[in-house]
């Protein structure tokens, strides 16, 4: 079992760029581009979209802001990683 500290933190940029592929898929999947007929499915497409453009959104004014860190990438000869032993 490890802590979260041992994880490797993750690349923000291509965080972001899934981000904005997913809110242009899902907007792609709205009634101009597709042939289902009941509203609801728009409105739930658009709605998904909104709230992850709005999370990511979120997420750069806070880290602009400093109130979310941003993440480092640990050193080499950070001591807190597991090591390898050969016995």
């Amino acid at each position: 079992m490890t802590s979260p500290d041992q994880h490797r933190p993750a690349n923000l940029k291509w965080i972001r760029i899934g981000g904005v592929l997913a809110i242009i898929a899902l907007l792609l999947m709205t009634r101009p581009f597709n042939n289902h007929v009941g509203a609801g499915d728009d409105l739930f497409l658009i709605t998904t979209a909104g709230v992850i453009a709005v999370l990511m959104i979120v997420d750069v004014v806070l880290r602009r802001n400093g109130l979310r860190r941003e993440p480092t990438p640990p050193r080499s000869d950070d001591h807190r990683l597991p090591q390898r032993t050969t016995e």
